[in-house]
């Protein structure tokens, strides 16, 4: 099977496809127990809808762009369960291209495969947590377009306009998502460490990053609570106090093989023998991210799954540059099987037996209106 998509051909995204809504119409008809979460949400933008700015009461991630979304769901329609899932499945395909025509345009693999595209799909069908749109995954489809800017820039010395726009998709990112700002450093890390970026370029980029907080911003000026606006974000950047929705154990099951296969991949080719300087470039800027993710997860509201998601684009990384350089091809196979049947297990198994692990609700408080 691995051989399908190890071919360079855009309709091996056809596969895919059908994985994520096979998967999703059957995980739909299960009881999540992540619909709290979804429900959460729902409240929300209830509470915008009913007149409200901020969303007081409540320990989330969630950005301005997040609620005054789910505003919209809720106030267009009652099934946003539903929407939620078809919405959560579409980004997900997304992301998966995104992620595979950035490493395929920036040449980060010797080889142009589709790998990568399915093993991400393979990662985020690993948890019954992204059936529904969170934040963090609204946010990831952002962080990605910014990469792809990033990477062109890393390989191309990209114009100004790239450099906005590195910024600007990053912004967005964290108007999803509020930990996601502390991505503003790794920006910046990343141009100090692997290009000759001007100074000015750097003023250019953090313009760019804050033009959307500006054009959010002046909405709510427009409505007497721009003050507030800046006091909400930046209070809730860092929660040094997690709900803890997932346990340690069951973060370790699900992240253990792929995070393993992935950090092994990245110690073999730490030194970079046999890579372009491009690639070497772009190997040391993932190994960044996937400390930023970290950093990030430790921050974040909820110690649940979807907190890792920033490390999701790095492990695809290493694993599909992992089953390429496999010499074997029974155990390329071996290994592609067991993330498939992996992530199906570890998707549908909490939906059938909710006692697989223990989903700390205590935490999910109402909102005060």
């Amino acid at each position: 099977m691995i051989r399908y998509f190890k071919v360079n051909d855009p309709y091996r995204l056809l596969a895919v496809l059908v994985f994520l809504v096979v998967t999703r119409t059957i995980a739909f008809v299960l009881e999540n127990p992540f619909l709290l979460l979804h429900t959460e949400s729902e409240t929300m933008g209830t509470a915008i809808n009913n007149g409200a700015f901020f969303v007081e009461g409540i320990s989330t991630n969630a950005g301005p762009l997040y609620y005054y979304l789910y505003a919209a769901l809720t106030f267009f329609t009652a099934n946003t369960e539903l929407l939620s899932v078809i919405l959560a499945t579409s980004l997900i395909m997304v992301q998966a291209f995104l992620l595979n025509a950035i490493l395929i345009r920036s040449a980060a693999l010797n080889d142009n495969t589709y790998l990568p595209a399915i093993i991400y799909t393979f990662l985020l069908s690993s948890s019954p947590e992204f059936l529904f749109l969170s934040p963090e995954l609204l946010s990831v489809t952002f962080v990605l377009l910014g990469l792809n800017f990033l990477f062109t820039h890393l390989k191309y010395r990209g114009t100004e306009e790239n450099i906005i726009s590195t910024g600007f998709m990053f912004g967005i990112a964290a108007l999803f998502t509020k930990p996601v700002f502390l991505l503003l450093l790794f920006i910046f890390l990343i141009y100090l460490l692997y290009s000759s970026t001007l100074t000015r370029r750097y003023f250019l980029m953090t313009f760019g990053f804050f033009l959307p907080f500006i054009v959010v911003w002046i909405y709510f000026l427009w409505n007497g609570v721009g003050a507030d606006f800046w006091n909400n974000y930046f209070s809730e950047i860092i929660h040094l106090s997690s709900r803890h929705l997932i346990g340690g154990n069951n973060l370790l099951i699900w992240l253990g093989f792929p995070a393993l296969l992935a950090l092994i991949t990245a110690a073999q080719n730490f030194t970079g023998i046999g890579m372009t300087n491009n690639q070497i470039q772009i190997q040391r800027s993932m190994l960044w991210l996937a400390i930023f993710g970290g950093v990030l997860f430790l921050v974040s509201a909820n110690g649940s799954f979807s907190e890792w998601i920033l490390i999701i684009p790095v492990m695809t990384y290493f694993i599909a540059m992992f089953l390429n350089s496999v010499e074997k091809p029974w155990m390329g196979e071996l290994f592609f099987q067991v993330l498939l049947w992996g992530s199906i297990y570890f998707l549908l198994t909490p939906l059938i037996d909710q006692a697989f692990y223990v989903l700390d609700i205590s935490g999910l408080i109402p909102p005060a209106f």
